[in-house]
């Protein structure tokens, strides 16, 4: 599932590629996709982008197009149609961008203000809102189990599966624990490890994430090695990513050099 980095990966990857494109249309091709009226964005530039949770926001002249990808949704952005679309917009230069989701969950929406899609999130866990005075008030109200609550887009805003999975397992909390029950140290915790736990960018994770699909996708036999870990973020996103898939049969080889001697002047 697309989670916040690979959404914005979209937010910041579509910005620069189609950022003034004019609009002349669009259609939805699986009618649930989309039932707004598509002739709203006709003469309509693209002013930006933004992201809420999940959600995609396309700022145009005067409307908004919103995206939610939701199980298994990417977007494409070319000149044909991708087997699998559900949603495209048409483009005067002849382009077209397409919601490309084969199990038909995606949601696309053509609206005059974003606020009410998206007023239902919680607070965004990458903003400057997002302090850890703040997250010890929300956690202290909850008497849920952890995982659920962290999974709660109404309380925090883009975390799923695999993310919850990530924190959980690096602050050494269970996924059962009732939230209320929370030491301090372990809000601390909990809180740092919400803050991105790898230092590969936002961009990078997601363009990893789409490699390992593509080896995936394409047959591609062979095992995976990441050559200088830190933390350990790319090597969970590639485990996810295998697991989701269905790959078992492949192993993961993190190699780190903490340990390693520097070369002397023969290897040099």
């Amino acid at each position: 599932m697309p989670e916040l980095p690979e959404v914005d990966s979209y937010r910041t990857g579509l910005d620069k590629m189609i950022k003034g494109w004019k609009l002349k249309g669009g259609r939805s091709i699986w009618q649930k996709a989309c039932i707004d009226d598509f002739s709203i964005v006709k003469d309509q530039k693209i002013k930006g982008f933004d992201r809420r949770g999940k959600y995609l926001i396309i700022n145009l002249s005067r409307n908004h197009i919103i995206i939610h990808l939701r199980m298994t949704g990417r977007i494409d952005v070319g000149l044909v149609t991708p087997k699998y679309t559900t949603v495209e917009f048409d483009f005067e230069n002849g382009q077209k961008m397409c919601l490309v989701d084969y199990r038909k969950f995606g949601r696309v929406w053509i609206v005059d203000d974003a606020n009410p899609i998206v007023n239902h999130l919680g607070i965004e866990p990458l903003s400057t809102e997002f302090t850890i005075e703040k997250f010890r008030k929300l956690i202290e109200r909850r008497s849920g189990t952890i995982k659920p609550l962290l999974l709660n887009q109404s309380f925090i805003a883009g975390i799923g599966n695999y993310l919850a999975d990530e924190i959980l397992f690096r602050s050494s909390i269970h996924p059962l624990r009732k939230a209320n029950t929370l030491k301090d140290k372990e809000i601390k915790d909990l809180y740092e490890e919400i803050e991105p736990y790898t230092v590969t960018t936002i961009e990078s994770v997601a363009a990893l994430v789409k490699s390992v699909e593509y080896i995936i996708n394409n047959k591609l036999e062979g095992d995976f090695v990441e050559c200088g870990v830190w933390k350990g973020g790319s090597c969970m996103m590639i485990a996810n990513t295998l697991l989701k898939n269905d790959q078992k049969n492949r192993e993961l080889w993190p190699v780190s050099y903490t340990h390693l001697t520097l070369p002397t002047n023969r290897e040099v």
